[in-house]
């Protein structure tokens, strides 16, 4: 039965096992931390053997077109695009839970909370399901490359919307902490903050976008498409002609000043930022640029590093300014153009992900690649190659603290073992530990693999 492939014994193109040591990073960088961005932006280098995987986790039928961390990256969760959804106890490496999420390609899926999985799928539905550590034991482990015909039970379903998903845009997601849209039940305390999030998706609405609050399933409002300064007068704006569907999007909020942001990019290029008045409940244009001749595939954005960032259809990864906020002063950027752009000489760099730790992002290639950049330079710090057709979904796990040497130590044994106080800590308990604190990056690839790397 497929499950996963050690790094130590690697996997040869045919697939077939093959021993070697186990393999280093093939581009090793370390940030200089000086105060300047010139000094940040250098990098000593030394050639080593080609990156290896991990692990490979094989379970799906289909390529996959999603992958996420959850539970402190104890879980990792695969979608593909038969709309098969795959919970990955990474210590084991082994399947926890496998259902049919949607009937069609899974678009985007992430954790809630612990409990909670958020899946969006082509079947034009975003659903919400609750998958807590107990109920794992009574879901089903048949794998779809094992049989993708025979139904499966699924985890309890908490939430089902009917969203538009004709855009392949997946869904955006922010936790609700304050009354952003100033509605009555949240001041009656009809609505708990602790378990009530903003989902974002494309409206039916040519290039708007719809804003819902979980878990009421309430529409709360439709942001605009972007519009143009009129030519003939400054104080009025018209349509961008042509500008294409919505085709990424992300929510930013910024709890100093209460203000809510709503970056999207779009079909033809363009990445629009709106800001929400939260009295009026209206939408406010603030930025708008076209770095990108194709499609925008994907955005992310780095709050505390004070970017966010494209990437597109072309060969361009662009950086754009976030507005600074204060609770007395106005959004605004200083600019309407991109602060950097490079042109990566490699077309189709989608899934932009950053780390929690805004120092590293990467992306998902369509030439078979995973690379990886750093967010202040751009520069290129590594390239992970080991599918044999394109990638097109990458996840970073969370930065956890890392063990101690004596830990580290212990958890490569077999047996258990005694901790400073006498207690026994089991083999299990030192693979969960570890996983843990490993940083890991997981690539999902046309072939239906994902590739497990360690990174620093």
């Amino acid at each position: 039965m497929p499950f996963a492939e050690e790094g130590e014994r690697g996997v040869k193109a045919d697939g077939s096992a093959e021993i070697r040591p186990r393999p280093a990073t093939n581009i090793e960088k370390e940030f200089d931390d000086d105060a300047s961005e010139t000094n940040n932006a250098q990098f000593s280098q030394r050639t080593l053997p080609p990156a290896q995987p991990q692990y490979i986790l094989r379970g799906h039928a289909s390529q996959i077109h999603a992958v996420a961390f959850l539970r402190r990256h104890s879980r990792l969760l695969t979608g593909d695009a038969d709309g098969w959804v795959v919970v990955w106890n990474l210590a084991t490496r082994r399947p926890v839970a496998v259902w049919r999420a949607h009937d069609g390609p899974i678009l985007k899926l992430m954790e809630w909370t612990s409990n909670r999985i958020i899946t969006h799928g082509r079947d034009s539905t975003l659903r919400v399901w609750q998958l807590r550590p107990t109920d794992e034991s009574a879901c089903c482990k048949i794998l779809p490359i094992d049989d993708s015909t025979s139904s499966r039970t699924p985890p309890t379903i908490l939430h089902s919307l009917s969203v538009n998903t004709l855009n392949f845009c997946g869904f955006a997601f922010l936790r609700e902490w304050h009354n952003v849209f100033s509605y009555g039940d949240i001041a009656s305390g009809a609505i708990n903050f602790a378990n009530s999030v903003y989902v974002a998706v494309p409206s039916s609405k040519e290039s708007s976008i719809d804003i819902y609050r979980l878990p009421t399933e309430r529409v709360l409002s439709t942001c605009p498409p972007p519009r143009l300064p009129s030519r003939s007068n400054a104080s009025t704006s018209i349509a961008v002609t042509g500008i294409g569907m919505v085709m990424a999007i992300e929510l930013l909020y910024y709890p100093s000043s209460r203000r809510l942001l709503l970056i999207a990019g779009y079909e033809s290029g363009y990445v629009c930022m709106h800001e929400l008045n939260p009295h009026s409940r209206t939408w406010s244009q603030v930025y708008l640029s076209q770095p990108h001749s194709e499609p925008i595939l994907s955005l992310c954005v780095a709050p505390k590093t004070g970017f966010f960032y494209t990437s597109s259809a072309d060969d361009i990864i662009a950086q754009h300014p976030l507005p600074t906020a204060s609770p007395t002063a106005s959004l605004s950027v200083a600019t309407t153009a991109p602060k950097k752009i490079i042109h990566t000489k490699h077309s189709g760099q989608q899934s932009l992900t950053i780390r929690d730790d805004e120092q590293i992002l990467a992306t998902a290639g369509w030439d078979n690649r995973v690379r990886v950049y750093a967010t202040k330079s751009l520069q290129e710090l590594a390239v992970l190659k080991w599918h044999k057709e394109g990638c097109y979904a990458v996840a970073f796990a969370e930065t956890l603290p890392t063990p101690s040497a004596s830990s580290n130590a212990a958890a490569n044994e077999s047996e258990n073992s005694n901790d400073k106080a006498g207690n026994v800590i089991t083999a299990s308990a030192r693979r969960e530990a570890k996983t843990q604190a490993t940083h890991w990056v997981a690539a999902g690839s046309k072939d239906g693999k994902v590739s497990l790397w360690e990174i620093y």
